[in-house]
């Protein structure tokens, strides 16, 4: 048993475990370890894993590299998030929302702005679609700043680059892109689904105690910690003969918590003293 398991950490997780469905990972602030920790984790899910991963983080050639169609500047922030969130749905896919103590201020402010809409509208439509027409809005918002950040995100690349220009213009996508999934797993949630949402956080960067109250149903992963857990979530054995071998759980396992180690180096290097 030992030798399998040394060998199949030799070969690499990608040669027994695999993500077949689609992810999209949501990133929820501009702090530069932020980022780098979430260009991180795709880069672990896409290259051990095998997985189809859409961030609006990483370049529009690197989307049509992978085949993934139009990038956030072919399309701007909010048409694009829109487009990816219904692909995976649809697909059965992940939706991964990455969150932040800065995803907790802006998720205070849209619900302040929507606290204080007329009290009119309110007693007239009903706080269902109170709801609604305040995601409408802030959405035809987003919309009209999102035109302006096509030409900016032409050739943006995000990994190990420290750019600071490339930082703001990458800063610009974030927070249109997250308020847009924020409103989509907001309206999922009233509707009685959102399974397909997860949220996930880092620990040193953020607490479970900065996800509101509201989202506490959905699962949520602290990661590198829960990173074995959440690849038991997405991944599964490559090839039938390992499925139907009575030690597939176990390797499963074994490979998921040499992942999860993975991520922690690799995280420990972007951040070492958090």
């Amino acid at each position: 048993l030992g030798f399998f398991i040394y060998r199949t950490t030799k070969i690499g997780a990608a040669g027994v475990l695999i993500i077949q469905k689609p992810l999209l990972l949501v990133c929820s602030s501009s702090q530069s370890t932020h980022i780098s920790a979430v260009c991180t984790l795709a880069s672990v899910l896409q290259g051990e894993l095998g997985a189809t991963v859409h961030t609006s983080l990483w370049a529009k050639t690197s989307q049509r590299q992978a085949g993934n169609g139009a990038g956030v500047a072919d399309l701007g922030p909010i048409p694009w998030l829109y487009g990816k969130w219904e692909a995976v749905r649809k697909t059965s896919g992940k939706i991964l929302i990455v969150w932040s103590p800065e995803a907790k201020k802006t998720y205070k402010k849209r619900k302040l702005e929507l606290a204080n809409m007329d009290k009119h509208d309110k007693k007239k439509v009903g706080l269902t679609n109170a709801n609604e027409r305040m995601r409408d809005v802030m959405l035809e918002d987003l919309n009209l700043i999102g035109k302006g950040y096509k030409e900016k995100l032409t050739n943006v690349e995000c990994f190990e680059d420290e750019d600071r220009s490339i930082e703001k213009e990458l800063s610009a996508v974030i927070e249109p892109v997250f308020v847009a999934a924020l409103a989509s797993l907001e309206g999922a949630l009233q509707d009685g689904k959102g399974k397909e949402v997860a949220l996930v956080y880092f620990q040193g960067l953020c607490h479970s105690r900065d996800i509101p109250k509201a989202f506490r149903g959905v699962p949520h992963y602290c990661l590198p910690q829960d990173f074995s857990d959440l690849i038991q979530e997405l991944a599964e054995m490559r090839g039938g003969e390992f499925r139907r071998s009575c030690w597939h759980r176990l390797l499963s396992k074994v490979m998921s918590v040499w992942l999860a180690h993975q991520l922690t180096q690799r995280l420990q290097t972007l951040f070492p003293h958090s």
